[in-house]
């Protein structure tokens, strides 16, 4: 997203845009080679003071065809507990203004239930994990999939704390799908709510309701699982009567904790 920005500084030679699994590799190969990456996609580079842009990667549509996470080139030995974490989807149709989708665009894209429940096995019974975050930026969208996964992790009978860390959206859990969630093993969810205050929420795009927001709350906290709200503040429409709404909002519905951010303008976001 910032690749002009990042070879400003002179240090760095080149970078990646956009999903980097083929980018990369074509690139290290380039520089065992000792040759430049002219040709390949979704490089930026500097060639004798110039930066130059490639043109774009296009993305991967069979995730599965990508191998898992090489987490044994880690020294896990160093770790104490171990928090395995799982992205098994990528993409987001949704337009949230703020957002980075631009990285993985909004054509969403998953990986099978199959592929997920393998690689969650490995985290397990390789490197004992004893928690696993689920980071899709979507992980609810294929709802059938989704259920497929959390069935898959329920016959398994895993003893393994999981935490949908990334922000699920509220209109899209209801009381069986969080039951199912709780189930597999979930102790926490994040809600992606990002304002309480409705001209906000229009403003961001957003698209849900105060009244969404206390009723997935109220849901999964009634059936034991923590809840966590992500906000922020300085979005357009923003004041300070937001704050003192924030306050009135959390004396109202009750959560376990909130995550407040400042909303950041990052390059190519609509923001």
């Amino acid at each position: 997203m910032i690749g002009k920005a990042i070879l400003k500084h002179k240090s760095i030679d080149a970078a990646v845009i956009g999903e980097g699994e083929y980018t990369m590799l074509e690139l290290v190969e380039k520089v065992e080679e000792r040759e430049r990456p002219a040709n390949i996609k979704g490089v930026i580079y500097r060639k004798e003071g110039r930066i130059i842009e490639n043109p774009p990667r296009n993305y991967i549509k069979n995730l599965d065809e990508i191998p898992f996470p090489a987490q044994n080139l880690l020294p896990m030995d160093l770790y104490g507990e171990y928090k395995g974490a799982i992205i098994t989807s990528r993409g987001c149709p949704y337009s949230c203004t703020f957002c980075s989708k631009p990285v993985f665009g909004k054509t969403w894209r998953a990986h099978s239930p199959s592929y997920v429940l393998r690689e969650k096995e490995e985290l397990i019974t390789k490197y004992k994990a004893e928690q696993i975050s689920f980071l899709d930026d979507e992980f609810l969208l294929d709802r059938k999939r989704a259920e497929a996964i959390l069935d898959g992790i329920i016959e398994r009978r895993w003893k393994v704390k999981l935490y949908f860390w990334n922000g699920l959206r509220v209109d899209e859990v209801d009381e069986k799908i969080l039951m199912k969630m709780k189930q597999a093993g979930c102790t926490t969810i994040n809600y992606g709510v990002e304002s309480v205050d409705p001209l906000v929420l229009k403003n961001i795009k957003k698209n849900i309701t105060l009244t969404q927001i206390e009723k997935a709350v109220k849901i999964a906290r009634k059936l034991g699982i923590k809840v966590n709200l992500f906000l922020m503040i300085g979005n357009p429409g923003d004041t300070y009567e937001h704050v003192e709404k924030i306050k009135r909002f959390l004396d109202k519905v009750e959560v376990d904790g909130v995550h407040l951010s400042m909303a950041t303008p990052y390059i190519k976001t609509e923001f």
